[in-house]
Formats: C-alpha cells, structure tokens, sequence
C-alpha cells in the first residue's frame, strides 16, 4: 500500500515538467495523488475520457489541442509524465498565451490568420454547440458585432482585440485552466509558481541585456582603438570633431545583424537547396555511377597524393640552399664587424 502511494522515479517527460514549472519531488506528490484519483485500477495510465472527467470538461477539440502541443502518443491514454507535462503546460499560460493556443488551433492553414467562418465555429467548439446549433443571448450579440475586415479574416492582433472587447467569448477556453488550477494544487501555489516564472524571464532577459551592452562596449573601444592609430595619438585626442569622420571609416559591426537573416532570404536559401537536390538526384537517375568511374576517382584522389608528394620533396632542397645561404651571409657579416674592431 505503501509503495502504490509513493511517487515514483520521475522519467525524462516528468523531469522536463518539473523543469519547466520549477517543481520539487515534493510537490510532484500533489500531481501524483491527483493521478491516483483517476487511476483507480492501478494500472499506470488514465483514460482520456476519465482525465476530461475528472477536470468537469466535455472532450473537444480545444482540449485534445494540449496532448498534440506536448507530443502525446495517440494511445488514447495518459501515463504519469504526460499527465504532469500537460497539466503544468497548461496551467502555467498566461492570457496572451491562451490567446495564442487559441489562434494555434483554429488557423488551419497556418497562415497567421483566421477566416470569418472558422471564428465561428471555433466559437461553437468552445461552447460545446454542434454545427447545426445556433448561438443565443450575449454570445450571439457579441459574435454578430465582431468587425472583420473587407477580406473576412483575422490575424492574432485583431483576435486579441476581439478577446478585450468581448471578454466573455472565449472564456471557456480559460474554464479548463481555471478547474485544472482549483482541482490541483490551488489558485495560490500557480501564481506562486508563475511570479517565479517571470522573474526567472525578467533575470534571463537582463543578462541578456547586459552582455549586448558589454559587447557594444567591447566594439566600441576596438573602433576607438582602430581610429587613434589611424589619426596618431596627439591629432586624436586634440581633435576631438575630427574624430566623427574617422568612425564612418571604421563603422561598429553589430554582431546580431551581421548573423541575421529575414525569413524571405532563408526561404529562398532553402528553396534553392531543394532544387540543387533534385537536380542532382534527377542526374544520379539519368547518369548512373558506374564501377569504372569509381575506380578513376579513387586513382584519381592517389594521383592527386602522389603529386603533393612530389612537390614537397623538390621543395626540400631549395629550402636548405636557402638556409646554407642565410648562414653564409652571417658569417661573412661577423667577420666585416670583427674587421672594423681590430
């Protein structure tokens, strides 16, 4: 009895959630017990239809959308780590983040906009309506004084503005969140949780910060140093406006434009690769390599050895005479100096 209500020994799945929600194994014992309540049978797995459950949810799209976000197997089922991963992914969204799984799930295409029609269904997903029901009260009002564009579409800008002018809208999509936190651990201990979340955010972001400002720092004394040579130590520090002259010389390369690309250059790279590729495999399909071929080229690669082989020892001598030389010249200029002493 003992031993089925220890937590066991955390897999790589349930270590990047403890990781990812900064949670000890002590607190890894609340997740647990929630998973036993499930897991009657003792069998080390949950249904999905027990977990949707145990929350109070209806299944739905909206909600099968986390076990695809955190790679879950299509067993049907839940084990320990994926129920842990999906629970602390979830729960740890901010709004703006909710918003954004939102706009994930229903920008079909992946586009980076929704049309009319799919806003409207996903509102009838979140709602729990089928295709043929019909809105009523304040979600059709507030559907119907939605103001799309001339096209029909939506990008995420004007779906979040939609969340701030209608609120209520999409709030079953925070219901789940909202019961996952109460029925787990607490309102209190996730905010806990998210506060360290951001501050850790906050911290990365201000080393971040600081080594941009070390770095220009650090190219800035290099430009300076490239321009006191150039001008000469007096004029540089006598002839301070002169010096803006030079800096159009010898400009700051900012290392983080110099490696950055726009998406439209890496996608042509790209798409030029692939047809590099193809054009190589549709010659490899119409001139295929024979054996004799791959015998030249490996006589070829010996021939090419033997050659620098070659060069190397004919350049050995010229490099002695040249040293027998060398020697030569000092001897002869020991004995002038020597000469002009006695």
């Amino acid at each position: 009895m003992g031993a089925a209500n220890s937590v066991p020994t955390p897999d790589s799945r349930t270590l990047k959630a403890m990781e990812l929600g900064h949670i000890n194994m002590k607190e890894l014992g609340i997740f647990w017990s929630a998973f036993r309540s499930i897991d009657k049978k003792l069998t080390g797995s949950v249904d999905i239809s027990d977990f949707y459950k145990f929350f109070e949810e209806k299944r739905s799209i909206f909600g099968d959308a986390i076990f695809e976000l955190i790679d879950c197997n299509q067993s049907g089922s839940l084990d320990f780590g994926e129920f842990v991963h999906a629970v602390v992914t979830y729960c740890l969204f901010e709004q703006d983040e909710m918003l954004r799984f939102c706009f994930y799930i229903f920008d079909k295409d992946k586009n980076g906009y929704i049309e009319q029609e799919e806003l409207r269904w996903m509102v009838n997903i979140l709602y729990g309506l089928g295709p043929t029901d019909k809105l009523k009260g304040n979600t059709k009002v507030a559907v119907d004084r939605l103001d799309f564009n001339d096209d029909g579409k939506v990008d995420f800008k004007e779906f979040k503005e939609f969340n701030r002018s209608f609120p209520a809208l999409f709030y079953p999509a925070f219901r789940i969140q909202v019961n996952m936190i109460n029925l787990i651990a607490g309102d209190a201990w996730w905010e806990k949780k998210k506060r360290w979340l951001q501050d850790e955010k906050d911290r990365k972001r201000a080393r971040e910060e600081y080594s941009k400002r070390k770095e220009k720092a650090r190219l800035r004394k290099m430009q300076q140093r490239k321009i006191r040579k150039k001008m000469g130590y007096v004029r540089y520090f006598c002839c301070f406006l002169e010096r803006k002259k030079y800096e159009l010389l010898f400009p700051i390369e900012d290392s983080d434009n110099k490696n950055e690309k726009t998406a439209a250059q890496l996608a042509e790279e790209r798409a030029k690769a692939r047809e590099k590729a193809k054009h190589l495999a549709e010659l490899a399909i119409k001139n295929p390599e024979t054996e004799e071929w791959h015998m030249y080229k490996a006589t070829k690669g010996k021939r090419k050895l033997v050659k620098e082989q070659r060069i190397l020892k004919q350049k050995r001598p010229r490099v002695k005479e040249m040293d027998r030389e060398e020697r030569k010249q000092q001897r002869r200029s020991k004995k002038h100096h020597e000469a002009a002493f006695r």
